[in-house]
C-alpha cells in the first residue's frame, strides 16, 4: 500500500516535468515467480532477465484514425492539487477522468472502472507488476478495446486494472505509455492543452 501511495505521488508531482522527453521504449519479462512485469527502463530489470526481456509498443504499430492529422490539441485541468487531468471515452461510449502520465509504462485503471468498461476476463487471470523509478503496482493484466483522447485513439491497448479504490480518489486512472507511444508529446501549459504529435 505504501509502496502504490508513494508512485503515485511521484507521477502527479515529478513527472509532468518530464512530459516532453518521453520514450517509447516498454520492456516486458517474466520474473522468478512467474509474474509478467514492465518497465521502462532496461537497468531496472534484473540482469538475469534482461536476455529474455522484450521491447513492446513499437510507435503507430496500432494507431487508428483518418491517417491525415499528425497533430492533436487536447485540454487538460489541474485539481486544486496540482494534478494533470485529461477527459477519455474508453470502448466507444464510458467517459473516464486520468492523470496524463508518460512516466506510467501501461495504462492503469481502477476496479470501478473496469466494471463500466465490462472488462471481464479480457486479460485472463494474468497479474502483473509495474517498475518504475517511483516504485512497483501491481495489478490484473487487461486489454482495452479502444481509448480516445480529443481525436487521437489507439485500439487493443495493454493496461492494468488496480484494485486499491483509495489511490483513485478525483480520477479513474492514469493514462501511460501503452496509449501515448505512438506521440511526441508537449504542454501548452498557458494554452491549457496537451499536444500530441504522430510519431
Amino acid at each position: 500500500m505504501k509502496r502504490i501511495k508513494k508512485y503515485f505521488l511521484f507521477m502527479v508531482f515529478v513527472l509532468p516535468f518530464f512530459f516532453s522527453s518521453a520514450n517509447a521504449e516498454i520492456y516486458k519479462w517474466v520474473d522468478d515467480d512467474g509474474t509478467v512485469t514492465f518497465s521502462d527502463d532496461l537497468l531496472n530489470i534484473p540482469p538475469s532477465h534482461r536476455s529474455g526481456a522484450k521491447k513492446i509498443f513499437s510507435p503507430a504499430s496500432s494507431q487508428t484514425g483518418s491517417g491525415l492529422t499528425n497533430e492533436f490539441h487536447v485540454p487538460f485541468f489541474r485539481t486544486p492539487s496540482g494534478i494533470m487531468l485529461v477527459d477519455v471515452v474508453i470502448n466507444g461510449s464510458v467517459r473516464a477522468r486520468m492523470v496524463f502520465d508518460t512516466g506510467a509504462a501501461l495504462v492503469i485503471i481502477s476496479q470501478e472502472l473496469s466494471q463500466k468498461i465490462n472488462q471481464g476476463d479480457r486479460g485472463g487471470d494474468k497479474r502483473v507488476k509495474l517498475r518504475t523509478a517511483g516504485g512497483e503496482v501491481e495489478g490484473r493484466y487487461t486489454i482495452i478495446d479502444k481509448i480516445e483522447l480529443g481525436s487521437a485513439s489507439r485500439e487493443n491497448v495493454q493496461a492494468v486494472i488496480n484494485p486499491q479504490a483509495n489511490v483513485f480518489k478525483d480520477f479513474d486512472g492514469l493514462l501511460g505509455m501503452s496509449f501515448l507511444a505512438d506521440f511526441q508529446v508537449s504542454i501548452d501549459h498557458q494554452g491549457g492543452k496537451v499536444i500530441l504529435k504522430r510519431r
